[in-house]
Formats: structure tokens, C-alpha cells, sequence
């Protein structure tokens, strides 16, 4: 016969009916103050986090595995790029388990504010501190920001949880823009977290930071997830290899914009701004690449940053900012030198658009509002138009039967490597007409980051080239295997190089995927990131 469960406070009201007025005051005070010391213990009990068993029967393997990470942003908002905290840990979990951890060695915990992940890193210090076997225990935590800014907030809207923020100094401007309370706050917190953390790895706890360093502190492992510099390289590479830049000559020169919103912040932008014009540079130098704006050019330096920025990334800013740039006038409206070396022998009035190969919105939202400016401006086609690996043969007949661009195989992107297998005859086709005022306005390579699934349908349809975007799947494998070198106690550098990948020295970095409608099965839709609903397709 089974029973039902009764609670404290329910006891409580049974005793003193069942004790009555004939019961001493002393008797009936002691035990409601028993019963109340219960009652608070069990809701304690209810509230506090669970803590993981360092064995288990069903594992071979031994240890603790907590996982700390901030509060993941919200799925909802098809903007969102598409890895967030809450994904992160989930494909942690499911790495671990898959390596041999048992459910009881894993704890998950999330928090808003800095302040309450350290009482979480805190409690575990204390809980373990009294456990007396010597167990591995490893912490596998992503630190929370912590000060929320407009700008580390931005960066978070259009690049995603994962992202690593700029490191926050005392000398960069989004610390000088903070207030004196806020600049107190952040001292504090950070300087808290560094010695807590000091403290944890006294008691004996392996510390594995994710994506953001702590500064005064040194992590035993780092985990590595994107940053400017690894944004902006891949999809500046890739642009490179598409538009066969190495092929350029400066009779057919390739015409280049960049989309720089300010709204992440100077030190972000800037190291985006950088790392692509490092790549980009050469070309222009030669006279092989232009900036139709004329903002880019062989004397640009890592110091001209802010010509190409824009005061926010939503379709109204970049459509003026495209508008202007392709429009070929100087501030003062006059026809710009760059068109009127463009210009055919007949002549092409001063306000008549641009033609410009590729552009670089760096992430999805603003190569969302890029498509939209195109599209207002009169842009027709896809990205496929301009494509080098399609070979000639195959573009005449396109041109000859006026196929639907759309329906044209969209090239792939690379990762790391890149190789140009196109003929030159490929590249000459696809550039001639950019460099003409009187040409029709073709579509441009578009580039972002997230794969933020509003952004899908146009990948599929070549509008937006590339996405590019952590792939967390590899990051949680990778991680998992360090964990599980860990707590078997095989961490000599000959050891993990056999067991953990993408591992150099103490510091794991997956590569960013680049993804375009020929992946996209391949990178998000098999790999579960995405549905087929979310595609379009």
C-alpha cells in the first residue's frame, strides 16, 4: 500500500490540533520551532544545485564534470545567430556521455550575473573541499560578462553567445565610456572571479575556460571559440578565393565594399576591420581590387577604419550607406574620379549606380539589410552570376538561354585551405561587366556570420553567399576527450595529442564552417543545427 508524502508545514497543523490546550506552551514552542527548521531545510534542499558523484556503476571512468555558462539567448528570434549557451552545454552533455560519463558525474548550471557564478563556483569549492577522495574534478566554465554594456550586448545580438568579447582594459574606449559604478562593478566582480578560481584550483579542480579569459587568472585549458580575427579571416578568404583576386588583372579589376556597423563597439570593429584589410591590401595595392566608394584604396591603413563604419546594421542604414558608396559622387555631389575612369566612351550620367563584386557584411543581420539595399537599388540575380568555378561553357549557355540564375549551382566556400581550380576565360567573363557603369546591375557576393536561420532561405537561393559559424559539435567532442584525458590522468603533451583534437599546447580552436547552398545539408541540416522548415526548403 503505498503512501502519500507529507509535508512539513501540514505536520505542523496536525501536531498542534492534535496537541490541544492541555499541551505545555514550552512543548508546543519547542516542537513548531523543530518543524520550521524542517520545513526550511526542505526547501534548501529543493533549491540547491545538484552535485555530481565522482564514480559511478554505470562508468569505468571517475571524476566530476560541472559545467557553468551564462544564460543562452533567446532561440526564438529567428535573428539570433544560430549557437547559443544553452546549445553549447547540451552538446557538451551528449559529448560526455558519448565518451563514457555517467549522468551523476555531470552538473549544468547557468547564470545571468557574474556575481551569482561565482557563489555557483563557490559552492562547489565548498562541497568538494569536504569529500575525501582524489578524484579528478574538472570545471568547464564560460565566464559571464561582468558588465553589460550596449556594445558587448550587440556583439552578442549579431555574433552570437560564443563569441569572445574584446578583452576590457582600462585604456579601451568601452571601458572609459562605462560609469564610475559600473567601472567599480567590473574591478570587482573580475578581480573576485580570478581569486575564486585561484581557490578552486588550490582544492584541486582542473579549470577549463571557454570563450572569454579572466584577467589575473591562468586556466589550466582554454577553449577557443570565434573571434573578430576568425571571423573576418574566413569570410575575407573565402571572398578572395571566389572572386579569384589572385587572378585579377587591373584591366579587370574587382570592385570591393565593406559594411562595418558601429554598434559592436571600436575594439570589435576595428579588429574585424583590420584582420580583412591585411587580406584585402595587396590587391588594392597592385590595382587589381578598387572600392567603387573610393573609401578603400592603395593607402588605406589599419587607421582608416572608421571611413568604411556605419552607424547601425538595420535595411534603412546600409541602403543609404550603399546608395551613397555605388552612387559614384564625392561628399560634395559632385561625379567621384573613380566613375568617370569607369565611364564608356559614350559618356554615363553621374547618378547612375555601380557595379560591385563582392561585399563584406560580416555577419547575417547586416547581409540581411545589404540584400534588402541591393535589391531597392535595382541589383538582379544571385551570387551564382559572379561565379569563378562555374566554367564558361556553362555561363554562356546560361547567358544564351536566360536561365534563372537562382537555379545555378552556388560555389563552395572552404574552411581553411583554399585552391583555384577556375580558368581564367571564368574569371574574365565574370568580371568585364563589373567594371562598366552601363552594364546591368549584377548580384554581388554577400558574406555574414551566424547562420541565423532568417538568413537560410537566402543562402539557399544564393542572395547571401556565405554564412560562416562555430561548429559546436566539434568543439564539444573536442572538449569531452580533454575531460576524459583528464580524469584518467593521461595530460603529458605526447598523451593529448593522440586524444584531443584541434588541441595546440593548452588551448583547443575548432575552425568556423563556411556554409552555402551546396553544405548547407551537409553542415546544418545532417548535423541536426537546423530543420528542413527552418531552410525553406
Amino acid at each position: 500500500m503505498s503512501r502519500s508524502k507529507t509535508s512539513p508545514a501540514h505536520t505542523l497543523s496536525s501536531i498542534r490540533v492534535k496537541l490541544g490546550r492541555s499541551t505545555r506552551p514550552e512543548l508546543v514552542a519547542l516542537l513548531t520551532a523543530l518543524l520550521v527548521v524542517a520545513l526550511l531545510l526542505s526547501v534548501l534542499s529543493a533549491c540547491a544545485p545538484r552535485v555530481a558523484s565522482s564514480t559511478s556503476s554505470n562508468s569505468s571512468l571517475t571524476g566530476t564534470v560541472d559545467i557553468l555558462t551564462p544564460t543562452g539567448s533567446n532561440k526564438f528570434d529567428s535573428n539570433t545567430p544560430l549557437n547559443t549557451w544553452t546549445d553549447m552545454s547540451d552538446a557538451l552533455y551528449r559529448s560526455l556521455r558519448t565518451q563514457g560519463f555517467a549522468d551523476t558525474q555531470i552538473t549544468r548550471s547557468s547564470a545571468s550575473t557574474l556575481s551569482s557564478q561565482i557563489d555557483q563556483i563557490s559552492r562547489l569549492i565548498t562541497t568538494y573541499s569536504g569529500q575525501t577522495d582524489r578524484h579528478s574534478r574538472v570545471l568547464l566554465l564560460a565566464p559571464v560578462r561582468a558588465v553589460d554594456t550596449d556594445e558587448s550586448r550587440a556583439i552578442v545580438q549579431r555574433y552570437g553567445d560564443l563569441v569572445t568579447q574584446p578583452d576590457m582594459t582600462e585604456d579601451s574606449v568601452e571601458y572609459k565610456n562605462m560609469s564610475t559604478s559600473d567601472q567599480n562593478q567590473y574591478t570587482e566582480l573580475t578581480e573576485k572571479l580570478a581569486s575564486t578560481l585561484s581557490k578552486a584550483q588550490k582544492m584541486g579542480m582542473t579549470v577549463v575556460l571557454m570563450a572569454q579569459k579572466v584577467p589575473g587568472f591562468t586556466e589550466n585549458y582554454y577553449i577557443s571559440f570565434a573571434t573578430a580575427q576568425s571571423i573576418a579571416r574566413i569570410q575575407t578568404d573565402n571572398l578572395v578565393k571566389k572572386l579569384q583576386l589572385d587572378k585579377a588583372t587591373t584591366r579587370d579589376r574587382v570592385a570591393i565594399e565593406m559594411i562595418l556597423p558601429m554598434n559592436t563597439g571600436s575594439e570589435f570593429t576595428r579588429t574585424l576591420f583590420s584582420t580583412a584589410w591585411k587580406i584585402l591590401q595587396p590587391y588594392f595595392t597592385t590595382g587589381v581590387a578598387y572600392s567603387p566608394s573610393g573609401l578603400l584604396n592603395a593607402d588605406t591603413t589599419d587607421e582608416d577604419w572608421r571611413d568604411v563604419t556605419i552607424a547601425r546594421d538595420n535595411a534603412e542604414s546600409v541602403t543609404a550607406a550603399l546608395e551613397s558608396r555605388l552612387v559614384g559622387k564625392t561628399s560634395d555631389g559632385s561625379a567621384s574620379d573613380m566613375l568617370e575612369s569607369l565611364q564608356s566612351p559614350s559618356g554615363t550620367p553621374s547618378g547612375t549606380f555601380l557595379n560591385v563584386n563582392g561585399i563584406l557584411a560580416f555577419n547575417d543581420f547586416s547581409a540581411q539589410s545589404v540584400v534588402s539595399a541591393l535589391s531597392s537599388i535595382g541589383f538582379t540575380g544571385t551570387s551564382a552570376s559572379v561565379n569563378p568555378n562555374i566554367t564558361l561553357e556553362s555561363i554562356v549557355k546560361t547567358l544564351t538561354d536566360n536561365a534563372d540564375v537562382r537555379k545555378a549551382r552556388v560555389p563552395a566556400p572552404a574552411d581553411s585551405a583554399f585552391s583555384a581550380n577556375s580558368s581564367s576565360s571564368s574569371y574574365s567573363s565574370s568580371h568585364s561587366a563589373a567594371a562598366s557603369t552601363s552594364s546591368p546591375l549584377s548580384w554581388p557576393v554577400v558574406t555574414g556570420y551566424g547562420a541565423a536561420i532568417h538568413t537560410i532561405p537566402d543562402i539557399v537561393n544564393g542572395k547571401v553567399w556565405i554564412t560562416t559559424m562555430e561548429d559546436r559539435n566539434a568543439s564539444a567532442r573536442a572538449a569531452s576527450a580533454l575531460v576524459k584525458a583528464i580524469c584518467k590522468g593521461e595530460t603529458t603533451t605526447t598523451q593529448l595529442a593522440k586524444s584531443v583534437p584541434d588541441l595546440t599546447d593548452t588551448t583547443i580552436t575548432v575552425s568556423l564552417v563556411a556554409v552555402n547552398a551546396d553544405n548547407l545539408k551537409k553542415n546544418l541540416l545532417d548535423t541536426g543545427y537546423i530543420s528542413a522548415a527552418d531552410a525553406g526548403l
